[in-house]
């Protein structure tokens, strides 16, 4: 894993806006102009059991019934990995590993940053002027409601500016 680490780091990096604008996907210029910046999510590892009780308590989950660790990673809409933060213990909140790992303050007034709905960020984000955009999903039902529409709309307003 070391080894790993030392070799693929360099691959890792932030991009310059004025990269990130011109090779940004069609998709994604159409849906949000060219303010978003990364797409964020948290995944999860399996790992062994650990001995010590306390290590054993901060890496249960709950949701999986096996000790994980959770990794913070972030996407450029291009698909390239440009912030990868060390595991923490699954009882890290998504919110906390954000506000705390120096992603935001990487961010520029304007830029918007892709989440998932488990990503409770908004005010963190405002602080740096900057905004979030959550997918709206529509399980369950046949369309999405009259409040997810407009929300969908404002984002688009904010994103072709």
């Amino acid at each position: 894993m070391v080894v790993l680490d030392i070799r693929l780091s360099p691959l890792v990096a932030w991009p310059e806006r004025e990269e990130l604008w011109r090779t940004m996907p069609m998709c994604f210029k159409y849906s949000f102009g060219t303010k978003t910046v990364i797409k964020i999510d948290c995944f999860e590892v399996f790992i062994e059991r650990p001995s010590n009780l306390l290590a054993r308590a901060q890496t249960f989950s709950r949701y999986k019934h096996h000790n994980t660790v959770k990794v913070l990673i972030g996407i450029t809409p291009q698909g390239s990995i440009c912030f990868l933060l060390r595991a923490w213990g699954e009882r890290t909140s998504d919110k906390y590993l954000t506000e705390r790992c120096g992603l935001l303050d990487m961010l520029k007034p304007g830029d918007l940053v892709m989440a998932d709905k488990g990503f409770i960020i908004e005010e963190s984000l405002a602080l740096h002027q900057a905004k979030l955009a959550i997918p709206v999903f529509t399980k369950g039902k046949s369309q999405l409601d009259p409040l997810s529409v407009k929300k969908l709309e404002e984002l688009r307003i904010y994103a072709s500016r």
